[in-house]
């Protein structure tokens, strides 16, 4: 993420989602999966002018699902 000016890369967020889920850290796994849930809200869909290539998208829905999986939906309510 450095080497990317500190932004990185649904990638890198869904990576440190799940690692800091099994640091114990569910706070910033929380924030970096949400980060990512943004990002796959407002990138283009695969029939749009930007395309993602399809194995990298596959790779990344897969990811999230993992993530999503370890960490479950925040509570109405309680921002957990």
């Amino acid at each position: 993420m450095q080497l990317d000016g500190n932004r990185g890369r649904p990638r890198d967020w869904l990576f440190l989602a799940i690692a800091y889920h099994h640091l114990g850290h569910a706070d910033d796994a929380r924030k970096w999966l949400d980060k990512a849930n943004r990002w796959f809200q407002e990138s283009p869909k695969p029939d749009q002018a930007e395309k993602i290539a399809f194995i990298e998208r596959l790779e990344l829905l897969l990811l999230r699902r993992e993530a999503q999986m370890l960490l479950p939906a925040a509570k109405p309510g309680t921002g957990m």
